[in-house]
């Protein structure tokens, strides 16, 4: 399994298409799936990963968080085009085929994540935001390298910064609280 996502995910693959996989998720992952707005409640439904933005329900009450987080990344020509971070039990729809790695080790996960935050803008923030999910200090040690890498875009840094204050972490708020110090 090892060999197979450091294949897929450290160096690319030959084959178009979506591939998932899942790590351990941080406290601050609650129930994510997509959703619909009706009677002025969010209502859980199938993802449609190949369709538009998601809208994400963190708090849906059909769902017993897992411990885990599903990542979804859709490869074209050995590149990710779409990230989507989901718990695993949210339905989701897509045509064709998807390749499924099962659980992988957080840090090959976090590695080849930390990769997409540089290599495509419009990927940053999804990046990030499957970044923030993982479990450990880990993930909020890469936000906070986004966040004060001055070579990113400034939205790209404003999004680590987003999504490192909803991991909710004490990692974080230490990190926030230095921040706040300097001033």
């Amino acid at each position: 399994m090892k060999l197979l996502l450091a294949a897929v995910l450290l160096f690319g693959s030959t084959d178009d298409g979506w591939v998932t996989w899942r790590v351990e998720a941080g406290d601050n992952v609650g129930n994510w799936c997509c959703s619909t707005w009706s009677a002025g409640k969010a209502v859980a439904t199938t993802c449609h990963l190949d369709g538009g933005s998601l809208t994400l329900n963190h708090a849906d009450p059909t769902f017993r968080p897992t411990g885990e987080i599903q990542i979804y990344a859709k490869l074209a020509d050995g590149r990710a085009t779409r990230i989507r971070a989901l718990s695993p039990q949210c339905p989701v729809e897509l045509p064709g085929d998807i390749t499924d790695l099962g659980l992988v080790e957080t840090r090959a996960s976090l590695d080849w994540l930390n990769d997409q935050v540089g290599a495509n803008p419009d990927l940053s923030s999804d990046a990030l935001l499957a970044i923030s999910a993982h479990a450990g200090p880990d993930a909020v040690a890469l936000l906070v390298a986004a966040i004060e890498n001055r070579q990113l875009r400034k939205k790209v840094r404003e999004e680590a910064l987003l999504w490192l204050v909803h991991s909710g972490s004490e990692e974080a708020y230490a990190y926030l609280d230095r921040l706040l110090s300097r001033r």
